[in-house]
């Protein structure tokens, strides 16, 4: 099932810098990962490594199997809506579709996981915004096909984009109303970087820059 959530989401040749009165910093870069991360190996052993891309820097993320970082935040989404960042994905896994779970492989992500995940209830709310070649058009909504009530995703870039810097703006708020059908319940806890070839085992690569959260009230941390 797709939908569309084209709007809110703007992009740009290159990276620019922040210019917000409040803002959060959800992803540094330059943080060394086995600081700033809690890793997960799921299948095989993915790669990140802190590196620098035209001079800014970034993690580069290429699949060997399934893996993802999670750092954990904790932000409300009504108090603080708008996210920000730049990536830049140089190769693509062309065989790739979200929509099934033979070809389910992301060549670049970024989840957004709303609340805590535990044994009686591993499945919390999460937006994932991808880079792929999923054969839907940009801004469309991807159910995840094992959990399409908890995992819905929205493709920003494809092949036309690949190897070029893009710059997102996206409205948590807003894009979480599209997906769920209602306000977010639960305050953002974790962002996560993740890369996996487990299904159509084709390489990719992709480098993700910081992540912001802005436009930010007084009561949203």
């Amino acid at each position: 099932m797709t939908g569309d959530a084209r709007p809110g989401s703007r992009r740009s040749p290159g990276p620019r810098g922040p210019a917000w009165a409040f803002a959060v910093v959800l992803v540094n870069p330059s943080l060394p990962i086995d600081q700033g991360w809690e890793r997960h190996d799921y299948v095989g052993h993915s790669h990140f490594i802190n590196t620098a891309l035209d001079g800014i820097p970034v993690i580069e993320a290429t699949p060997d199997g399934a893996s993802g970082l999670y750092t954990r935040v904790d932000i409300d989404p009504l108090s603080c809506p708008t996210v920000t960042w730049h990536w830049r994905s140089d190769r693509l896994q062309p065989s790739a579709d979200l929509r099934k779970t033979e070809t389910e492989d992301f060549s670049g992500v970024l989840f957004f996981v709303f609340g805590d995940p535990s044994l009686l209830n591993p499945h919390v709310p999460t937006l994932a915004y991808a880079w792929t070649a999923t054969p839907v058009p940009v801004g469309s909504l991807i159910r995840n096909p094992r959990h399409p009530q908890s995992l819905v995703t929205i493709k920003l870039e494809g092949t036309s984009t690949v190897g070029t810097w893009r710059e997102e703006i996206r409205n948590l708020r807003a894009d979480y109303r599209a997906a769920f059908g209602h306000e977010p319940q639960t305050r953002l806890h974790y962002v996560a970087l993740f890369s996996d070839d487990d299904q159509t085992h084709e390489a990719a690569v992709t480098y993700y820059g910081a992540v912001v959260a802005s436009d930010c009230k007084a009561n949203a941390q």
